[in-house]
């Protein structure tokens, strides 16, 4: 959908993403921000700040929808990120 320095968005069609990608967490991703109760069941707080893992920036909530208007502004229904110099990430609580 869109990616940009240090990005990466795309729509996944599936039944359950968590049970799809279960048996890569270890070797893939950074769950480090997800909950440790989170319902998934997949480790959480692993791989934190390893270089080349993915990390999902929604903390593994699910993203509804999207706004992207461009480079600089996208717009989801749970993140808003504004890029100018840096990047800024402010949440917004649903």
């Amino acid at each position: 959908m869109f990616t940009d320095a240090d990005s990466l968005c795309y729509s996944i069609e599936t039944e359950d993403f968590y049970k799809d990608i279960s048996a890569d967490v270890q070797e893939k991703f950074d769950t480090s921000n997800f909950s440790p109760n989170h319902p998934s069941g997949i480790p959480t707080g692993i791989n934190k700040m390893v270089p080349g893992m993915f990390k999902m920036r929604l903390e593994g909530k699910s993203l509804k929808s999207l706004l992207a208007c461009g480079r600089s502004y996208t717009q989801s229904r749970n993140v808003m990120v504004k890029k100018k110099k840096s990047v800024r990430v402010s949440r917004e609580e649903s």
